[in-house]
């Protein structure tokens, strides 16, 4: 199965960030928030739509925000998504580094679970990035967002069918990434 925009180990992904009114930015930005789902690195989604829907919900400081295309090399990346193996590998690591802090009574915090994967598995591994699916949210409660078909059940519970991937990838360094543009300006 090939991910959608992909060419060989190549991919085409959308990165967000605020409306700069000195002008569009060269490269992206590495994010080095402490809660950063899969650690430092620069952060990319495979679909415009999500790239949207993070510039609208947390790119508005500036009032606008811009989505830039980029090309990501993704040969040493490990597929979480697509990749049964590297899934089963992804998940296995997590619980271990998990289990680290808890045997030494010490809470698992995202960055101390990320700096403990880059010191003792990824850098180790050659692992360059992830391609993860992260959960759908819609933190705003959009009505023109569309993650999930609502069943209603006899019951009338309701469950959620949520049939669209927010596919992410995370570089950990921009050796692997090219043909870094401005792809949408000023959006609001």
């Amino acid at each position: 199965m090939m991910l959608r925009g992909k060419t060989d180990n190549h991919i085409i992904c959308y990165h967000t960030q605020e409306f700069r009114v000195e002008g569009v930015i060269d490269e992206p930005i590495i994010c080095i928030s402490k809660d950063a789902w899969l650690g430092k690195g620069y952060y990319f989604w495979v679909d415009e739509e999500f790239a949207k829907y993070w510039g609208e919900d947390f790119k508005m400081s500036t009032g606008a925000y811009d989505v830039y295309s980029v090309e990501v090399d993704i040969t040493d990346f490990l597929n979480t998504v697509f990749n049964e193996k590297h899934y089963f590998a992804f998940k296995k690591w997590i619980e271990k580094a998990s289990n680290h802090f808890i045997k030494k009574n010490k809470t698992v915090t995202l960055k101390r679970l990320h700096q403990f994967l880059a010191d003792n598995f990824w850098d180790k591994m050659g692992i360059k990035g992830i391609i993860y699916d992260d959960m759908p949210i819609n933190v705003n409660h959009k009505p023109n967002r569309k993650y999930s078909v609502v069943i209603h059940s006899e019951d009338k519970r309701h469950s959620f069918f949520y049939y669209k991937k927010r596919i992410q990838l995370v570089s950990f360094g921009i050796d692997n990434i090219s043909n870094f543009a401005l792809h949408l300006e000023e959006q609001n």
